[in-house]
């Protein structure tokens, strides 16, 4: 939660006063909000929802005041052995990941999500919503695929990089072995750092301990 609840800013010209909103919104309404805004017609099979019934003074309202569309996230990175991905509907957020078990909070009443409501059969309803919605965005045994393909290809490009004599690429904008790059050595870049390390140009120059 702390990574994905970012705040969003919006100042519009000629806007009537300022209104907090606690609806979660994702970054792809902006598409959808700026075009509202601009007054040019919506796109279609667009993901996101205009913000604009959020801001205030608003030529028409959201039902309820709130946006239809769910927020998502996916994670694809390291400390996930599936891909995982998001789904949050107003305080419910689901989180799923093919091999581990389900996770379901309402932040409403746990902002921290120490309680995992997934097992829970009063909240049976809200969870298969969201499973299905997890079914409709996301076919997680393809996009695992396409990730473990990219993978392979980028471990390819990584052995064929590390053939023959290697040359860093790296700027180096003062003295060489001021910083550590790939491949150098690091007590070796710590030594030349000290004061009383003998300079290359100097080879009278004592050897002090270091």
């Amino acid at each position: 939660e702390q990574s994905a609840r970012v705040p969003l800013v919006v100042r519009v010209p000629g806007g009537v006063g300022g209104r907090r909103v606690a609806e979660p919104v994702s970054l792809l309404d902006l598409g959808p909000t700026l075009l509202e805004l601009a007054g040019a017609a919506p796109l279609d099979d667009v993901d996101g929802d205009s913000l604009v019934p959020l801001m205030p003074g608003a030529s028409r309202s959201a039902p309820g005041g709130h946006r239809s569309a769910p927020v998502v996230g996916e994670y694809l990175a390291e400390g996930v052995n599936h891909p995982a991905v998001m789904v949050r509907r107003g305080p419910w957020k689901l989180i799923a990941c093919p091999g581990d078990p389900d996770q379901l909070y309402d932040l409403s009443t746990d902002p921290a999500e120490l309680t995992n409501l997934a097992g829970a059969p009063e909240h049976s309803g809200v969870l298969h919503e969201l499973r299905e919605e997890v079914a409709r965005r996301w076919d997680l045994a393809a996009l695992e695929e396409r990730v473990v393909a990219s993978q392979r290809e980028r471990h390819l490009i990584l052995r064929a990089l590390g053939e023959g004599a290697f040359r860093s690429w790296a700027y180096e904008p003062g003295p060489r072995h001021r910083y550590v790059e790939g491949g150098k050595d690091l007590y070796e870049v710590q030594r030349r750092a000290r004061l009383d390390a003998r300079a290359p140009d100097r080879p009278d120059a004592a050897d002090r301990p270091g």
